[in-house]
């Protein structure tokens, strides 16, 4: 059986310097079909403070030439499009209400224009579109000539700093007309399952292949990180809102003489105002593109996962999580979330600082080939071609389909 063309409208660009769970389904799913990921739209305000990896001339050729087209994302994707959707008005400052509603719908005509403008060139008919984690958008109308809309519910999303504002009604809208919804972790679905029929699990994964690399010695360390030894502890992601700095700062004040901690990727507010900007323990490298990332976790003796406890983390499954498992590496993480239940005999969960301490120690120590295969046979199942199979699995057997 053929299956459906997808459109992925995605909140996470696929420029950005992290790894997204959009992005990394998005590329999988094109292994079978073709895949149309539409980026976020930029806003004037954007443009302005170059935020934007656009510009000024094309905004204007966006208001009034019809979208140029996709463009292939890379060679190893040939079936995966990426287009932008052009720049719109920023409104996120006005309150809930009818001159929110009025540009809002600018906003929606906007980037539906280049939607459509996709749809007409491919010449798509009953196509899967998927609004990930974008409620702002598409809220009350779909692209027609769809075969089934599905929302892909990605976080808590009353907990984030930017689209909480209006995301948090609007997405009550799209959970309830949607075909399906589709969530990350347990806690999202049973939140999606109190406004929609149709909600399934689909959590997050990772290119365990890639990331195998490590186990297998196929790869060596990166040349940047030349003369780092001996017990490395690493985290691979945002250092954002989401990392417990008070439990870093901790394991980094004194205990643990001869460790290392190796950060790999964007350094949010929070870390910079922090202790551990001056600390001579501390490795910070910003944010490295995915395919290099194995060269980074082969230094790593093992690996932690430092989240706060609180709404938002609850309803995190971690894509680092099937990473560092993949490359065999011992992992130590705080108890934010009862999706780890299901790593709880491959990973360590520690419920205080001290007890997150003494788990990496264990951890350093009890590490060996058995414990390491363990681990990544473990991940092999949580790979994003398990998560596309059950993807289709889904679609398959989806009563709403249309």
């Amino acid at each position: 059986m053929n299956k459906p063309d997808v459109i992925v409208f995605s909140l996470p660009r696929s420029h950005e310097s992290f790894s997204s769970t959009s992005l990394s389904l998005a590329k999988e799913l094109s292994l079978s079909t073709r895949v149309f990921f539409i980026n976020n739209p930029y806003t004037i305000k954007d443009l302005f403070l170059g935020r934007a990896n656009t510009s000024i001339w094309s905004f204007l050729r966006n208001l009034v030439l019809p979208n140029r087209g996709p463009l292939t994302f890379d060679t190893d994707y040939p079936n995966l499009f990426i287009s932008e959707a052009g720049v719109i008005l920023p409104i996120n400052h006005l309150s809930k209400g009818r001159l929110y509603n009025y540009f809002s719908r600018i906003n929606n005509f906007l980037v539906n224009r280049v939607v459509r403008s996709v749809v007409n060139e491919y010449r798509l008919t009953d196509f899967l579109f998927i609004n990930s984690f974008n409620p702002l958008f598409y809220y009350n109308s779909v692209p027609k000539g769809l075969k089934m809309s599905i929302y892909h519910c990605v976080d808590d999303i009353t907990q984030s700093r930017y689209i909480a504002k209006h995301g948090s009604y609007l997405e009550l809208e799209v959970l309830k007309k949607y075909d399906l919804v589709l969530t990350t972790s347990k806690k999202l679905t049973r939140y999606a399952a109190t406004f929609s029929k149709n909600v399934k699990f689909l959590p997050n994964a990772a290119n365990t292949d890639l990331f195998k690399r490590v186990l297998d010695n196929a790869i060596g360390t990166h040349s940047a990180l030349d003369g780092i030894h001996g017990n490395v502890i690493g985290y691979i992601g945002n250092l954002d809102h989401r990392i417990d700095i008070d439990l870093l700062e901790f394991l980094v004040s004194g205990r643990g003489t001869d460790w290392t901690f190796l950060f790999v990727g964007p350094v949010g507010a929070e870390f910079r105002q922090s202790k551990l900007m001056k600390s001579s323990k501390v490795i910070l490298t910003g944010p490295k593109p995915l395919n290099e990332l194995p060269q980074y976790l082969k230094v790593m003796k093992c690996c932690i996962i430092p989240f706060l406890c609180n709404t938002l983390t609850a309803s995190i499954y971690p894509l680092k999580l099937n990473e560092y498992l993949a490359g065999g590496k011992p992992v130590v993480s705080t108890n934010f979330s009862e999706d780890l239940v299901e790593f709880s005999e491959v990973i360590s969960i520690a419920s205080a600082k001290g007890e997150f301490y003494d788990m990496v120690v264990r951890e350093l120590l009890e590490d060996g080939p058995d414990a390491r295969q363990k681990r990544s046979i473990f991940a092999s199942t949580n790979s994003w071609k398990s998560r596309a199979d059950t993807f289709w699995s889904i679609i398959d057997n989806c009563h709403s389909i249309k």
